[in-house]
């Protein structure tokens, strides 16, 4: 039995240190989840500037009108140790998540690198979790039953043949005809919860398009749901995958449960689709200094621009820092980029092509470099609330 405990405090620091810091300094940690909210990504990293709070490191998700926030924040050089102050940040930031005070809000002392994946994962999933219960009352989620499991796939093995057979009958991954193994970002990926009367396992089938960190998404789901794999088949090929979990609820009777399989099936589906952001992706590079992050979210923010998916970086070694961001129209229409490049362009940002963001930044000509990384506009990603895209939100 592989029995993935990885939930926890245990799994908030990682053996990395992507912010390249020997010294691996200790740092407060705010964990924040809620409603997303047009310009909340200024609104938050303004608040713990104005009072003092270096951000080091930060990761921002949005999905399906929630948003996750990791930040690893200074207050000079040292985590904040005034209770008083956190207190008050722990209230405001409460209320800033959801207007009703429900924000998610934690706050932890951690050394060394925060493995924000990890942590984003625990935060969407309890958020939508929250949301699925409360529009769930019966299922929803087709059951495919198959009680003679135990005769067509008595073991992993057996199992896994069946696998390869398919995918020797699959188009090729660029093929039209592989339009249900697309990104996730443009079709639903495929999946299916059956059971074995004979041995007890719910047998969780996973097909989609492959991709890095696949797995890590889909385990981590089963992890802090808390359910125990006992075998796994996993294997790509022709750009599409296939995982098959079997699996049981740690808690509980092994018996199948309809509502509790439709919850597992629309988490894991949700897990592989909230990894795809969409947007304008800008590279920013600047010499390490205090505030530049709220600067540069807030002009956005007044630009009627909106974040969906954000990564920043601080390294200590050279004192410069490195952000990723994914940039749409407040409306959710893909951006004008000569709007993005005005909105950098008026707090000092120097537009440069990809690759020479940290050269440009060093020179200290610029008060920050940046760059557009080009990707394909999909259709969906019109605003219209009816497409498929528009369960991803923007902070």
């Amino acid at each position: 039995m592989l029995n993935i405990h990885l939930r926890g405090q245990e799994v908030l620091a990682c053996n990395a240190d992507e912010t390249d810091d020997q010294h691996r300094i200790v740092t407060t940690v705010f964990e924040l989840a809620g409603e997303d909210q047009s310009g909340l990504l200024a609104d938050v990293t303004h608040l713990l500037t104005t009072n003092g709070c270096d951000v080091r490191s930060a990761a921002v998700w949005t999905f399906k009108n929630r948003v996750a926030f990791v930040l690893s924040v200074t207050d000079k050089g040292q985590p904040v140790r005034d209770g008083i102050k956190l207190q008050r940040l722990k209230q405001l930031l409460r209320t800033m998540m959801d207007k009703h005070g429900n924000g998610v809000v934690n706050i932890k002392t951690v050394q060394g690198e925060v493995h924000h994946d990890r942590r984003l994962h625990v935060l969407m999933l309890r958020e939508e979790e929250m949301q699925w219960e409360q529009g769930h009352s019966k299922p929803r989620y087709h059951m495919r039953w198959n009680s003679s499991l135990g005769e067509a796939a008595a073991s992993p093995t057996d199992s896994a043949g069946s696998m390869h057979a398919e995918y020797m009958n699959l188009p090729d991954a660029d093929s039209d005809q592989l339009s249900h193994f697309r990104s996730p970002k443009h079709s639903r990926p495929d999946v299916s919860i059956t059971h074995s009367s004979m041995n007890g396992y719910w047998l969780v089938t996973i097909k989609c398009k492959d991709r890095t960190k696949l797995l890590f998404d889909t385990v981590c789901t089963l992890a802090d749901m808390d359910y125990d794999v006992f075998h796994a088949t996993i294997d790509s090929i022709k750009g599409a995958a296939m995982q098959e979990y079997y699996i049981r609820p740690r808690l509980g009777k092994p018996e199948l449960d309809e509502l509790k399989a439709a919850k597992l099936a629309a988490m894991m589906e949700s897990s592989i689709q909230r990894r795809f952001p969409r947007g304008l992706k800008v590279h920013v590079h600047s010499v390490d200094r205090f505030g530049c992050l709220a600067a540069l979210t807030d002009v956005l923010k007044q630009g009627g621009l909106a974040v969906t998916r954000a990564k920043v970086k601080t390294f200590a070694v050279n004192q410069s820092s490195g952000h990723t961001f994914y940039v749409m129209d407040a409306t959710g229409a893909p951006p004008d980029k000569d709007k993005v490049e005005e909105a950098c362009k008026q707090i000092g940002g120097h537009l440069v092509e990809v690759g020479e963001e940290a050269r440009s930044a060093s020179s200290g000509q610029h008060r920050f470099s940046f760059s557009f990384l080009n990707r394909q506009w999909h259709k969906g990603w019109n605003g219209d609330s009816s497409s498929p895209s528009s369960s991803h939100g923007s902070v």
